[in-house]
């Protein structure tokens, strides 16, 4: 393991070229030279493993490993394994970062001796561009296990003022976090082949660190992909989300039972999850009454209706949002899911998730 050496992760699997270009020239593009950039082919086909081996020959820092397709925790656990830097940072294949995102983390990470460096990510459509500024206004510290808490709420989706950010946001995601190797081999991701491996792995990680820093810095963009696995329909996704849910909700239980409200928002948010890309997806071919039927079978468990029972919306400072919720909530603590259904319906497109 080499001092102060980032370790870059790119997992790819049907990854659009052009995005992946994209992901990988923003590497390469770095002020910070110490780096490896590992390009993991996760089972993709023959054809399209060799194009990945021939990033080899564009630069000596990139590195290609190959598997079998285990899906997205599975590439990213093997991307660390195959990893030397004191470092790691997560790249998702249709991302890409500022040009100063290595060199301000390391930066930040021998200044407050953190273990976690988190810069801010914005969401961002395919044809938008982004011209990456440094300006970096703050640096929250995060280092007991009240403040561990508030951040746990917040990335969960109980917001706290203290962790927004002038741009973008310090979230749930992996990505955008430079993190002690010692700690992500330790911390490894589910290797399920699910959505929402980033909110468990965040839990265990943020458990793990004695000092965390966040940076007022636009270090990440998330471009948002309507064919990607926590956006495309893949048919009926009951059993994923119940599944989720009851892991987040167990752990935080477990680990940090005083993060009540972040509990119930990260389940909460994944029933929003699966209605967007399952019940009500534009492919999904179904007849109204089998989707409402579908809709009932999978928040029929016990963590969904305490969360309903308990979760607070009042939190919310858009007041549009903040009455859709609660008559949502309302109308499902009430048992009238069928008007919840179609209001949840229709409400899909401007509710963010």
């Amino acid at each position: 393991m080499k001092d102060d050496f980032v370790s870059v992760i790119i997992p790819v699997y049907k990854t659009d070229k052009e995005y992946l270009k994209k992901s990988v020239q923003s590497v390469l593009a770095q002020t910070y030279d110490k780096f490896e950039c590992i390009i993991v082919d996760d089972g993709n086909v023959e054809k399209y493993s060799e194009m990945l081996d021939d990033y080899k020959s564009v630069d000596e820092r990139i590195k290609v490993v190959h598997k079998t397709n285990g899906g997205l925790g599975s590439a990213r656990n093997f991307g660390v394994q195959n990893s030397i830097g004191e470092y790691v940072f997560f790249l998702d294949s249709d991302d890409y970062i500022s040009p100063y995102a290595l060199q301000n983390g390391i930066d930040v990470a021998n200044k407050t001796k953190a273990d976690m460096v988190i810069g801010a990510l914005l969401h961002i459509a395919p044809q938008e561009k982004i011209d990456f500024v440094k300006k970096e206004k703050k640096i929250i510290i995060i280092e007991n296990n009240e403040d561990k808490c508030k951040y746990i709420d917040h990335f969960s989706g109980y917001r706290n003022t203290k962790y927004k950010l002038s741009i973008g946001h310090a979230g749930a995601s992996a990505c955008s976090k430079l993190v002690k190797r010692d700690i992500v081999i330790n911390t490894p991701f589910e290797n399920d082949k699910m959505w929402d491996e980033d909110n468990i792995w965040n839990i265990k990680c943020t458990s793990k660190c004695n000092r965390i820093a966040i940076v007022d810095n636009l270090w990440y963009a998330y471009v948002i992909n309507p064919v990607s696995m926590v956006r495309g329909y893949a048919g009926d996704r009951t059993k994923e989300f119940q599944t989720r849910a009851k892991q987040e909700y167990k752990l935080l239980k477990d680990l940090w039972p005083n993060c009540k409200q972040g509990i119930y928002y990260s389940v909460w948010d994944g029933m929003l999850r699966y209605c967007r890309t399952d019940v009500f997806n534009k492919n999904n071919n179904k007849k109204i009454k089998e989707k409402y039927k579908n809709f009932c079978n999978a928040v029929n468990f016990k963590e969904f209706k305490e969360t309903v029972k308990n979760i607070d919306f009042d939190i919310e400072k858009r007041k549009h949002y903040r009455i859709i919720k609660n008559t949502i909530r309302n109308l499902m603590k009430s048992k009238n899911r069928r008007i919840a259904f179609f209001l949840l319906w229709i409400s899909n497109k401007i509710i963010r998730v």
